[in-house]
């Protein structure tokens, strides 16, 4: 029985060869790598507007590692000496994805990352008029337009459109009375604010003089 304690490495069927002291050499033998094991992602959910990530697990490598998301390539940023961590940037987008990693032929279980729940921080104007009209809505993680969808006191605003990517809403609301909640929906993650429609307003009168009969 030989025992000795193998070098760092990667990949399949590497042969394993006893050499003698007197130079003979046995038959080789087949030995493999495990393949990555994704373990834990952070952070646990990641913005619509993408960012850095974190793969924590087992058998990364220290070099030639490669992540991917939903099928497509990503560039590694680094992978620890440990073995034990691969990072990369993740791109922009309302859905969740997909990640796994290989080395040399080895591929990882996958791990599903999920997006950040979107947030309201303001709206304005805080008071609409009952025909409805413009808001803006200020938050994070609205994604890009065509990703959310925003309905107040569940009647559906049209035009709704990501001014700035992410964190910028505008749309025009429904008419309606009273103080209703601003639901913004991207992908099935919701977010909610209040919101307040003024009452009638009188502007004008005409005639201003009337008879004692009415009219």
């Amino acid at each position: 029985v030989v025992v000795c304690l193998a070098p760092p490495g990667a990949g399949v069927d590497r042969p394993v060869i006893v050499t003698t002291a007197a130079g003979r050499a046995s038959n080789p033998v087949s030995l493999s790598r495990r393949p990555p094991l994704i373990q834990s992602v952070t952070p646990t959910e990641i913005g619509t507007a993408g960012g850095p990530i974190t793969l924590i697990g087992d058998s990364f490598g220290t070099q030639g590692v490669v992540i991917t998301l939903d099928g497509g390539v990503l560039p590694a940023t680094g992978s620890g000496t440990t073995h034990a961590q691969a990072a990369a940037v993740a791109p922009s987008g309302a859905d969740a994805f997909d990640v796994q990693v290989s080395l040399l032929g080895r591929t990882s279980n996958t791990f599903v990352v999920n997006r950040a729940r979107p947030t309201i921080s303001g709206i304005t104007p805080t008071t609409l008029s009952s025909a409805g009209g413009v808001i803006t809505i200020t938050g994070t993680d609205f994604g890009r337009t065509g990703d959310a969808t925003v309905s107040v006191g569940g009647l559906a605003c049209t035009n709704v459109t990501a001014l700035v990517p992410h964190t910028v809403l505008t749309c025009t609301a429904p008419g309606n009375v009273g103080s209703s909640q601003v639901v913004v929906n991207v992908r099935g993650r919701t977010a909610t604010r209040a919101v307040s429609y003024g009452g009638p307003s009188i502007t004008d009168a005409n005639p201003r003089v009337l008879p004692t009969t009415g009219g």
